[in-house]
């Protein structure tokens, strides 16, 4: 058996950008992700491996969790929406 090559960092991205954003556009639902909301620009996703577990995606291009445009006022609560998920879940 060959080993699993490793993770791509944008493989949540591409959940989100190339599963979700259609299944929101032409059913409804934002499916695999809990929710999505662009104007908020993130997406919210139980991991397959583990339901307990909620991740927050975000669908702009950011550098990770020390990107300055998270510092903005105007950015989203990212982690309020992802506990808000997972006390609903």
């Amino acid at each position: 058996m060959l080993p699993k090559p490793p993770s791509d960092r944008c493989d949540l991205r591409r959940v989100v950008h190339d599963i979700r954003a259609p299944m929101q556009k032409f059913v409804g639902l934002p499916a695999p992700c809990m929710k999505g909301d662009r104007a908020r620009g993130f997406s919210v996703l139980r991991t397959p491996s583990d339901i307990t577990r909620i991740l927050v995606v975000p669908t702009r291009g950011t550098e990770g969790v020390e990107s300055p445009l998270l510092l903005r006022a105007d950015a989203p609560n990212n982690w309020f929406f992802a506990w808000n998920a997972a006390k609903r879940s």
